[in-house]
């Protein structure tokens, strides 16, 4: 037992040693990494250890592990354009070292060569690129000022055995004043815009009143033609037409009721064919569709409901024949009758005139058609408008 115990204590010491110095001895390069070997004799070896488990002479050799796989990495500088502008920059670099080279990166750099040499290198470059530039033109052309840029920084960095996988722009802000003039200079432009797009839009509308005013003059002077040729009946064909779209459209309404006349035996008729629910806009429309608009129709309205919303009218009184004064107003501009009413109403209704009363020819300059038994309401006034009787 005693000699077992010797001979256990005779090698544990030797085996210690020696698994201590294997364990020294080897070491692992992981992947996407590499290892540069110094030498304490020698100094660093040219050689590159690729991935795997490898030996060393302990305490005479060291391994130094570099990462070579694409890294990040940004880089943030404030500088002036071309224009003394102030800008701020952010640049995005994926970059990594040069496997080949890692020994002659070890030797001038060290193991944190991106520290050392990227923020140098990069604001050297993005000043130096942005000086060439006006602030506009780095909106208007970031991306040749993105290629200017990774250029030139791919070129400094392979001066340090560093490659460049990808260099981009991801920040970009100027000053509050600048900022401010190009918010204003895009509202200018938006209202430039717009007032060009009213002008368009007025000139459309003016031809399209030209074209419709065109038609308009040839389809009157083709009525007046069929007029004069056929005599009344164009005109009694167009009040029947109207006559039945009236007639369609009132029994189409709902809240438009009909009481017919009533009758005694004999067929004698009594009361009166009214038509209920029929608003007043309604009356007026009927009447000027199947009249037409040179029989003087006028609408009985409240004082109070409606108002002159521009220019003054002409105002011109005289005796009905029954004598009561008759007030008559006329535009002060192109002289068209527009309402009326009696001395006893003036405080309570106005009769409105509905369509227009003017026939250039025959009238000049302007005129209306009086029965008899009216035409000796309102005296002509010179300049504003004639009269011309009609029969009853």
């Amino acid at each position: 037992m005693a000699n077992a115990l010797q001979a256990i204590y005779k090698w544990a010491v030797p085996l210690a040693v020696g698994a201590s110095v294997a364990q020294a001895a080897m070491y692992d390069v992981k992947g996407g990494t590499r290892a540069v070997i110094f030498d304490r004799l020698s100094g660093v070896r040219e050689n590159v250890v690729n991935e795997g488990t490898h030996f060393l002479v302990p305490w005479l050799q060291r391994a130094i592990i570099y990462d070579v796989r694409t890294k990040p990495r940004n880089i943030s500088t404030t500088t002036g354009s071309k224009d003394l502008q102030m800008v701020s920059l952010t640049l995005r670099v994926l970059h990594r070292p040069e496997v080949k080279m890692l020994p002659r990166i070890y030797q001038n750099l060290g193991t944190d060569y991106d520290e050392r040499v990227l923020p140098s290198i990069g604001n050297e470059v993005l000043k130096a690129i942005v000086a060439q530039f006006d602030a506009a033109e780095l909106i208007t052309q970031r991306e040749a000022v993105s290629n200017r840029i990774r250029t030139d920084l791919l070129k400094r960095a392979q001066e340090f055995n560093i490659a460049l996988e990808d260099v981009s722009i991801t920040h970009m802000t100027f000053g509050k004043e600048f900022t401010k003039a190009v918010e204003e200079k895009q509202i200018a432009q938006q209202e430039a815009e717009r007032a060009r797009f009213i002008v368009e839009k007025a000139e459309q509308e003016r031809q399209a009143n030209v074209i419709r005013a065109e038609g308009e003059a040839e389809a009157a002077d083709t009525i007046s033609k069929a007029v004069a040729k056929s005599g009344d009946g164009l005109i009694q064909i167009r009040r029947i037409e109207t006559q039945k779209e009236i007639a369609q459209m009132l029994a189409a309404n709902p809240q438009v009721t009909y009481l017919p006349s009533g009758s005694k035996g004999s067929g004698e008729g009594q009361g009166g064919n009214f038509l209920l629910g029929l608003r007043s806009e309604w009356i007026l429309l009927f009447y000027a569709k199947a009249f037409g608009t040179n029989y003087g129709l006028t609408a009985k309205l409240p004082k109070d409901s409606f108002k002159y919303t521009q220019g003054t009218p002409k105002e011109h009184v005289a005796d009905n024949g029954s004598g009561t004064m008759l007030h008559r107003e006329f535009c002060d501009n192109c002289g068209s009758f527009i309402l009326e009413y009696g001395e006893p109403a003036k405080n309570d209704f106005r009769y409105i005139c509905v369509g227009s009363l003017d026939d250039p020819e025959a009238l000049a300059p302007k005129g209306e058609f009086f029965c008899k038994s009216r035409s000796s309401w309102m005296p002509e006034v010179p300049g504003t408008f004639q009269k011309k009787e009609i029969k009853e």
